[in-house]
């Protein structure tokens, strides 16, 4: 299987999502730890993940981001990269919302925004093999 993950990284949650065609699909919803490296790690292990994209914002947590990605290269197997997103959270739960989805569904914002970020990446690299 040649799966992707993607990563909302929040300073509090951190989304997972999947995608091993054009389409992803919500994985996880993580909370801050030090181990959290690790649990994404096993995630991208378990799913056979060739790739780990990570949204950047622009702003405050893009040195975070950063230093996470780094730290993150050195415990998969895979390439992680990073691919633009900005608002991703907020266009998530405004989907969310507009598909009618309940508060519990609503507390997984970065869960779906990850899965955003993901879609995102893979229509830029199709479109760079057109």
């Amino acid at each position: 299987m040649n799966a992707f993950l993607g990563v909302d990284y929040g300073r509090k949650h951190i989304g997972v999502a999947v995608a091993d065609g054009p389409l992803a699909s919500p994985l996880a919803s993580l909370g801050m730890s030090s181990d959290l490296p690790l649990k994404i790690a096993a995630l991208a292990k378990q799913h056979g993940a060739v790739g780990v994209i990570i949204g950047m914002p622009d702003g405050p947590l893009r040195a975070e981001i950063e230093a996470f990605a780094r730290e993150l290269s050195t415990h998969v197997s895979c390439p992680v990269a990073t691919h633009p997103e900005t608002l991703s959270t907020k266009e998530a739960i405004a989907a969310l919302r507009a598909g009618g989805a309940k508060r519990k569904k609503l507390q997984n914002d970065h869960v779906y925004a990850a899965c955003l970020i993901l879609e995102d990446y893979l229509d830029s690299q199709a479109s760079h093999l057109v």
